[in-house]
Order: structure tokens, then C-alpha cells, then sequence
């Protein structure tokens, strides 16, 4: 997909091609792209995102199948002061700036017990663990992925999400 992308950002053609992130269906997306980019050993293409309205960028390798051309060379503008390293740096997670305490029960989170900068045996089922976490909202989302094996103590901003989480599984809602 190299090639194909290359021509189009140099040419300033709108494509379209289908792509697959890990763990979610495969989708169509249509760019106007502005610029490619190897960042941390990976190529990236970047631009503007019709289906989002925005700015995006996509790892190459993850592009099943050749792009194609859809519009004419010349028909959008790259925005004055693109800067593609800026928008390859927003690839980098968030730091772990937040503190959470976690009871797992033994042989289960095994993701979140990785993460563990300290563990205490509360008794022979469950373990309490302290984490470090960037973001309430992706933190919940985990937890609530393991049901009742885990179980936020602190902080409350984080419980209530995952209590929002697994009360809107239960009653069949889509939550934030």
C-alpha cells in the first residue's frame, strides 16, 4: 500500500482502503491524505479522515488489500503547518499519572496484575494491587471486562464508571 499511498499524498488524491485494527472488524475508510511517516520502526499514512471529520492517521501494515484512488489529483489542500511528527507523537500513550487500588482474585486480571507496582495478599482468594492508569475511562473498560474477579477500591471516579459499565450489560444499554 506504499506505493498507492505515496502517489496520492503527493498528488493530493482522496483515497479509500479497508482497515483492520487488532480485536475489531475490518473497515472501509476514506482519506484525504497529507503524509507518510515511519514512526517507531512503523509506517504511517496521515490526513484527514472523512468518515471521523478529523484528523487521523493509519498504520500502514494494517491496510488489507491495495487502496484505491478516489478523486482527482489536486482536489483538497494539505493544511498549512501540517506537522506530521506532531500527529506521529499523539500515537504515544498518555503517561500513568493516576493511582488506582484494584482487588483481584487470584489467577485472574492477569493484565492488570502486570501493571502492579504493589500487591498484598488479602486472603487466599484475592490479592489488592495498586496501579498506575492514564485514563478513568480505559481503565473501567478493563475492569469491567473481568466481572466480578475485579474490584475497584479506590479511586471512586473509576468504581462508579465500572458499576455504570456492568449495570448497562446487565439491562442491555449502550454506555459512554
Amino acid at each position: 500500500s506504499f506505493d498507492v499511498m505515496w502517489d496520492a499524498v503527493t498528488r493530493r488524491i482522496p483515497v479509500s482502503f479497508v482497515h483492520a485494527r487488532p480485536g475489531a472488524e475490518a473497515m472501509e475508510r476514506h482519506l484525504q491524505p497529507w503524509g507518510i511517516i515511519s514512526w517507531h520502526d512503523r509506517w504511517y499514512v496521515g490526513g484527514f479522515d472523512l468518515d471521523r471529520s478529523g484528523p487521523r492517521l493509519f498504520r500502514l501494515s494494517r491496510i488489507v488489500g491495495e487502496p484505491t484512488t478516489t478523486g482527482s489529483p489536486g482536489s483538497y489542500e494539505v493544511p498549512e503547518g501540517t506537522d506530521m511528527k506532531k500527529m506521529a507523537r499523539g500515537l504515544i500513550p498518555a503517561p500513568l499519572a493516576e493511582a488506582a487500588v484494584l482487588r483481584i482474585r487470584r489467577g485472574r486480571g492477569l493484565s492488570l496484575r502486570r501493571l502492579a507496582e504493589v500487591v498484598t495478599p488479602i486472603d487466599d482468594d484475592m490479592d489488592e494491587v495498586e496501579i498506575r492508569y492514564a485514563s478513568d475511562w480505559e481503565l473501567a473498560s478493563e475492569v469491567a471486562s473481568y466481572g466480578p474477579d475485579v474490584v475497584v477500591v479506590s479511586p471512586e471516579s473509576v468504581r462508579d464508571a465500572v458499576v455504570r459499565r456492568l449495570e448497562a450489560a446487565v439491562s442491555g444499554t449502550v454506555t459512554e
